[in-house]
């Protein structure tokens, strides 16, 4: 997928993932793709699209973030990189069914040109700028290609705490004991794996 073009921003030194992607750092643009694509592909499969066209959106949503993602600010709608990754979505989406039911109209009359496009789902064309709950496990998948970006950053142990307290579930007390660490401690890798992704997910 097509990285963006390496201008000049204003969003400085940046462990952002999305700041790693302006400032050109090698691999960041591929673990945005490995991270979201999965996403922006459940999305268009929720609009009904077979698998071929639910990759063509996912392909041409990337190629519009490569194109805008210098522009991008959080504010107004755009609260969120995945609320803005959601517009793009919606907005190639609806390309995608207007172009099909021109087509169609071209090659096989309009009746079944009117029926393709409102086969399209209502809230194509919602206003909302956060995008629809995500089934459990679509969410979980989200979460563990985030936990696999960030498990570098950790040492062993860091990350072996948060893992079991957060994770498997196991209690602080129980995770302390056995790493020999406190159980401040073992919360406090909680706290820092989950604020790492927070951060390098923007």
């Amino acid at each position: 997928m097509t990285k963006p073009q390496n201008k000049p921003h204003s969003w400085g030194t940046s462990s952002t993932l999305l700041g790693r992607v302006l400032a050109d750092e090698e691999g960041a643009w591929q673990a945005l793709c490995d991270i979201y694509t999965p996403l922006v592909y459940a999305w268009a499969r929720r609009f009904q699209l077979q698998e071929a066209d639910a990759e063509d959106i996912a392909q041409e949503v990337f190629r519009r973030v490569a194109q805008g993602l210098r522009k991008f600010q959080y504010s107004g709608q755009n609260k969120t990189f995945r609320g803005w990754l959601w517009t793009i979505t919606r907005h190639v989406a609806a390309d995608f069914f207007s172009k099909q039911g021109v087509q169609v109209a071209v090659a096989e009359g309009g009746s079944h040109a009117h029926r393709r496009i409102h086969e399209a789902p209502d809230w194509i064309n919602d206003d909302a700028s956060e995008p629809p709950q995500l089934p459990a496990s679509e969410e979980a998948a989200l979460i563990r290609r985030s936990l696999d970006l960030v498990k570098a950053d950790f040492s062993e142990q860091t990350w072996t705490a948060f893992w079991q307290f957060t994770i498997e579930g196991q209690k602080a007390a129980d995770v302390a004991a056995g790493m020999s660490m406190s159980q401040a401690a073992v919360r406090q890798a909680k706290f820092r794996v989950l604020a790492r992704i927070r951060e390098v997910l923007g």
